[in-house]
């Protein structure tokens, strides 16, 4: 039995030597728990959420089923927030959140600051209370297998074949990375700033303060959880620290307009 804190619920994990590695893999990062108020049983193929079966398709969904589920709970079950999809790394203390729709270049930039020696707090889910306090969700990056990330990946991290099923029904070949210790951050942080991202070949190059009710949405659609609490999060955090957006049309264009918010 394994029992750890995810954003701000403790969860237990029970597995059997029947479960791949990978089981084992999507959980070791997590800061571990005394007690759980959510816990889970992979044993002989079969997924249980407290007690409960969990309907799994084939012995290769199982794992994909449990980190599905895992997060879906985690998510609703936790404590009043600003929950966003974001990856957020550590920069003199404080955390960095880059927040952006999917190929904004997230992956990218977080590979590439942690390879500049950020830690990492997360690169999926950024959890920001009204205090401006941040934590995020440990889990391991997905990669596709054939994405050129793959070459960004720090040499100690470790790279586990991850299969999964999409929604057409097929299995897409990815990569499960996880990071090493020393390269996360499993604390809370004090927020430095958030960074909305996005990029492609005719984007306009620039990083400005986001200004307005345009700028303010554009951040809440990025919203995991978007409840009344999460609101008035989003808003007092803005109201405080506000935010930016980075345009960029390459790797290199977005580290350089980021080095001012790294010193």
């Amino acid at each position: 039995m394994t029992t750890f804190r995810a954003l701000t619920t403790n969860t237990a994990v029970e597995l059997d030597d029947s479960v791949p590695l990978l089981a084992q893999a999507l959980i070791c990062s997590y800061p571990r728990a005394e007690h759980a108020e959510l816990h889970y049983s992979l044993r002989g193929g079969e997924l249980y959420r407290d007690g409960t079966p969990l309907v799994v398709q084939e012995p290769g969904d199982l794992v994909p089923r449990f980190e599905m589920d895992l997060y879906e709970q985690v998510l609703a079950r936790a404590e009043p927030a600003w929950i966003l999809h974001a990856a957020a790394l550590v920069v003199n203390g404080r955390a960095l959140v880059l927040c952006g729709a999917s190929g904004a270049g997230k992956t990218t930039l977080t590979l590439a600051l942690a390879a500049r020696g950020h830690r990492l707090l997360t690169e999926e889910v950024v959890w920001i209370d009204r205090y401006a306090t941040v934590r995020g969700l440990p889990r391991p990056l997905h990669v596709p297998a054939d994405s050129p990330q793959r070459a960004r990946i720090p040499t100690a991290w470790t790279q586990l074949p991850y299969p999964i099923r999409g929604r057409n029904g097929l299995m897409h070949a990815n990569v499960l990375v996880v990071p090493p210790a020393d390269a996360l951050e499993l604390g809370a942080l004090p927020l430095g700033t958030i960074v909305r991202i996005g990029h492609g070949p005719d984007w306009p190059v620039h990083l400005r303060a986001s200004e307005g009710v345009a700028g303010f949405q554009r951040l809440w659609d990025r919203a995991l959880r978007q409840d009344d609490e999460g609101l008035a999060a989003a808003t007092e955090v803005l109201r405080t620290h506000g935010s930016y957006e980075l345009s960029t049309r390459t790797e290199a264009e977005a580290l350089a307009l980021l080095e001012p918010l790294l010193e």
